[in-house]
């Protein structure tokens, strides 16, 4: 397959990450980060240069605002999306124009949004940014009507077509400061390879719209869970993982409908509604749930992890 220098380039920035900090995508280890660089607040609103490990500082939001603080996960290997070269300079001021500079970050109503994404204009924002360390913060974005925020990645306007937009959401009450965000991002090629896996004809999963479910415990993922919608499987429109290892998730299979080693599983034609799992829950604790779409045009990522009856993470 010939990649595009944007592609190679992302591909430099996922091996580089271990590089820079060794972050892991879906629970960030804070001894490590400890360990990286100085604390990220006594640097200042621009973080610590030279340190990408570090997450940017996120001020309380203010009333009727929600801020939110995170960084660009890549969907395929669960890796951060960085630059190969970062400086840790914002896009557009310094920043390389290459991996993470080359996505724009928007945010939406997720009710709004999955309704029909061509229709949901963007929340207004008081102040976004990004770096090429794939990291972003934005301040005052104006509270979702719906209670749920939507976080949509996507290219640049004006770009390569190099991802599909890719959603996460959240509960998102006015005054919401929320923290350490993961919102991801699907490659194009990718799509096109798992949609090639799965053996699908015609339009991709992204086209068609998918749900990526990432069942997890403590941060490792769990295989033998079947994804939920309102309360029960979907094994007809459900795409597991077949692969070995956790990492990278290169082969969704038709005949799967579990969680495979990495924890992962496809879901297509479900509308917005309550998702979770089902499947290998220890005593007395249960998969969280979630409220989640397959959105034509759209991959929407959910993660799941199981809690205890006190809504605490299993033990």
């Amino acid at each position: 397959m010939t990649r595009s220098p944007v592609a190679i380039a992302w591909l430099l920035a996922l091996t580089a990450v271990s590089a820079c900090g060794g972050d892991d995508a879906a629970a960030p280890d804070a001894a490590a980060a400890d360990a990286a660089g100085p604390d990220a607040e006594a640097c200042g609103d621009a973080g610590c240069p030279g340190v990408c490990a570090q997450e940017l500082p996120c001020p309380a939001a203010g009333a009727g605002a929600v801020n939110v603080c995170g960084r660009l996960v890549d969907a395929e290997a669960d890796e951060l999306v960085q630059a190969a070269l970062a400086t840790t300079d914002a896009c557009g001021a310094g920043g390389v124009d290459d991996g993470p500079c080359r996505l724009a970050i928007s945010f939406h109503d997720a009710v709004t949004y999955a309704a029909d994404p061509a229709a949901s204009a963007p929340l207004a924002v008081d102040e976004l940014t990004r770096d090429d360390c794939g990291r972003f913060r934005a301040l005052g974005v104006a509270a979702p009507p719906g209670g749920f925020l939507a976080i949509v990645v996507d290219d640049v306007a004006g770009g390569d077509d190099l991802v599909a937009p890719t959603v996460v959401a959240t509960p998102a009450p006015a005054t919401a400061t929320l923290l350490t965000q993961r919102p991801y991002a699907l490659r194009r090629e990718i799509d096109a390879a798992w949609s090639s896996a799965a053996g699908l004809t015609g339009d991709g999963f992204a086209a068609r719209g998918a749900i990526l479910g990432l069942f997890d415990r403590f941060g490792a993922p769990v295989a033998g869970v079947a994804i939920t919608d309102d309360g029960a499987p979907r094994p007809a429109d459900t795409y597991g993982f077949t692969d070995a290892a956790a990492a990278p998730r290169a082969t969704p299979s038709a005949t799967a409908e579990l969680t495979g080693a990495g924890g992962a599983v496809l879901l297509v034609g479900s509308a917005w509604s309550e998702h979770g799992g089902s499947g290998v829950e220890p005593t007395d604790c249960a998969w969280s749930t979630a409220f989640a779409a397959a959105i034509p045009g759209a991959l929407f990522v959910q993660r799941f992890t199981l809690l205890d009856p006190d809504g605490d993470r299993c033990p």
